[in-house]
């Protein structure tokens, strides 16, 4: 059996190569010729966090570089950062999201439900809305990891 710790650095882990990956392929495609883009134009981002997380967003956005993408990172303290992304004034952040329980609801919850207290991206899904929702009505576990996966 996994221990649940291990679960929870997979979760973050993953989350941070979906991110990782999607820029990626968005930024290399060629299935189709791309317009050039006018001179001066480069995607850039940049990666909000706290001083704890710094090493983590640093890692991540020298990879961004290696790919083309001009990243920075910036450092905030929690109160100032979290009434900047509440407000959609920033465009990505990392922080911790503790869990008790170690198990998805108490996760995918909080994070990707439409309105839920910790859904800081403004994600909306109807359809993972009513995926999760399923997910936390059931007590048959293999009934739960088909939904939650």
């Amino acid at each position: 059996m996994t221990h649940p710790r291990s679960l929870k650095r997979f979760f973050y882990l993953a989350l941070s190569l979906c991110l990782i990956s999607a820029i990626a392929v968005s930024a290399c495609a060629k299935e189709e010729p791309q317009p050039a883009e006018p001179a001066g134009k480069t995607l850039s981002l940049v990666i909000d966090c706290e001083a704890n997380r710094k090493d983590e967003a640093e890692a991540i956005a020298n990879q961004l570089r290696q790919l083309g993408i001009q990243a920075e990172v910036r450092t905030w303290e929690w109160s100032a950062l979290k009434e900047e992304f509440l407000a959609g004034n920033r465009q990505l952040y990392m922080t911790d999201w503790g869990s008790s329980y170690f198990d998805p609801f108490d996760l995918a919850i909080p994070k990707l439900v439409t309105g839920e207290r910790g859904n800081y991206s403004f994600y909306s899904n109807p359809e993972v809305d009513e995926l999760l929702r399923q997910a936390t009505s059931t007590v048959d576990d293999e009934a739960r990891k088909e939904l939650y996966y």
